[in-house]
């Protein structure tokens, strides 16, 4: 058996379990190709070394078969040498992050494939090369000008690939379009939006657009909130406003810290921007909407109504301010009018500077409070120590139960701003229960549908974890034993 007889036995079958191997375990574990490529490479460059044949020069042999078989392993060899020569510039050349966009990959095994076609042709086949690049060329031109917006693409791709704008899962902003980044390949940019739909951003499009990547920096995201206020209203009363409300919502940031500012100025109305922060991309929707309803309510306690500034302000029912504040109690839902008139007589007024103590669960005295104006902070005592759990605006009270039931609360209420409370103490409602005691029984049920409200820091009895537990019998108990009613 001759030596080149020898290179046609063993290459043949190499080149064979090569593209075998790559057909069906390939694309499966990337290690294992990997590895697989290099050991057929380096068998196939060994076996025509061993038997004296090079593939810089056409192979010769006695018989035509012989020399066709010979002339395949060594354009074998050639791909291996490009699919070698790409493994190793995406293991060791190129960076990690990049491992997941492919474009650059894509565009240089391209290219290393067509200088091994090139070379391959030449050596091998002894195919005129000049003739083959020259007309190779004139086709490129050619295809180049018939596909002029797809390579624009593709190039575009090839700068977002480099310059790393977004990532995949990323979410971003691309001209009008917000989404996730979902795929980023040769021709497109593909989003997934809010609606859940898919959106194809081409390449060349997102590359001229304006790029916001909202998921960075992580762990800070800012909301914007507009509006425009009556130009009758002083800008400090609604700045101040407006400033307690971020500091009424503890998902906002304190660093960065949010801010306000006057956007606008005309005669028709003033415009008003509040940025605050975040950490998590998740809240935004959540914190943005639960902002414009602390500014609603921040704005009414002091005295600025929101209206459509082009008309005239539409007549309004004369409700005094302290029946709307006892009508936004849970308690006091179902009271008549009538009725509350007598505890609104009974309100007291209080002044709190910052950092105060509002009300703590030693208090002797059962008293119920409710935020006319500024913010307060409700801490409750764990084993880690004090743990704020809501935060007080304009129109919200604590101590419903205490003085429907006399329960002890376990909670520290501090002022965070400037805060005006008015309070009700439990001898103020004694008169009302005792007059109607069905109406005590309303009380205890609205209480009880709005327990989320207080029940973090209600001192619940010994017995409350039991089965048999009834909060709303607990309560009427204790509503009987407080303002001695007999039902």
């Amino acid at each position: 058996m001759s030596t080149l007889s020898k290179a046609v036995l063993w290459g043949v079958p190499i080149l064979i379990a090569d593209f075998a191997v790559w057909r069906l375990a390939a694309r499966r574990n990337s290690t294992f190709e990997t590895a697989w490529r290099c050991a057929m490479f380096a068998a196939l460059s060994w076996l025509l070394y061993s038997n004296n044949l090079s593939p810089l020069a056409v192979p010769s042999a006695p018989g035509r078969l012989e020399r066709l078989a010979l002339q395949a392993i060594a354009l074998g060899w050639w791909l291996q040498a490009a699919r070698f020569v790409t493994l190793l510039l995406d293991r060791l050349l190129l960076p990690a992050s990049w491992h997941t966009q492919r474009l650059f990959h894509d565009v240089a095994a391209g290219v290393i494939f067509g200088a091994a076609v090139v070379a391959a042709s030449g050596y091998v086949l002894g195919l005129p090369v000049s003739g083959l690049v020259a007309t190779s060329g004139a086709m490129a031109v050619i295809f180049g000008l018939a596909i002029q917006n797809t390579l624009n693409d593709m190039f575009s791709g090839l700068v977002l690939s480099t310059s790393r704008p977004f990532q995949l899962n990323d979410v971003v902003s691309i001209g009008d379009l917000d989404g996730r980044i979902v795929e980023s390949n040769w021709r497109a940019t593909k989003l997934i939006n809010s609606l859940g739909n898919l959106v194809v951003v081409p390449n060349s499009v997102a590359a001229k657009a304006t790029i916001v990547n909202l998921s960075e920096p992580p762990k800070t995201h800012g909301i914007t909130l507009v509006l425009n206020i009556d130009p009758g209203v002083r800008p400090a009363i609604v700045l101040e406003a407006l400033e307690r409300a971020a500091v009424s919502s503890n998902e906002v940031l304190e660093s960065p810290a949010p801010f306000v500012t006057v956007k606008t100025f005309g005669t028709n109305a003033i415009e008003y921007e509040l940025v605050g922060y975040v950490d998590s991309l998740r809240k935004k929707i959540v914190v943005q909407n639960e902002l414009y309803d602390l500014v609603h309510r921040h704005l009414s306690a002091a005295g600025v109504g929101l209206r459509a500034l082009a008309v005239p302000p539409a007549p309004v029912e004369l409700v005094s301010h302290r029946r709307r504040l006892l009508r936004s109690v849970a308690l006091f839902r179902h009271v008549s009018d009538d009725d509350l008139a007598m505890l609104e007589s009974a309100l007291t007024e209080r002044r709190y500077d910052k950092d105060e103590v509002i009300y703590t669960s030693d208090a002797e005295e059962r008293v119920l409070t409710i935020v006319d104006s500024g913010v307060a902070s409700v801490t409750v005592p764990t084993a880690a120590g004090d743990t704020e759990v809501r935060r007080m605006v304009p129109g919200d009270a604590i101590g419903q139960s205490v003085i429907l039931a006399g329960i002890q609360l376990h909670a520290t209420v501090r002022a965070l701003t400037a805060v005006t409370v008015y309070r009700l103490t439990s001898a103020d409602l004694t008169p009302l229960i005792g007059r109607k005691p069905e109406l005590g029984q309303t009380m205890c049920r609205a209480l009880t549908e709005h327990r989320a409200l207080e029940e973090k820091l209600m001192t619940p009895p010994e017995h409350g974890a039991g089965e048999s537990f009834s909060l709303m019998a607990w309560l009427e108990k204790g509503m009987r034993q407080l303002h001695d009613v007999i039902v």
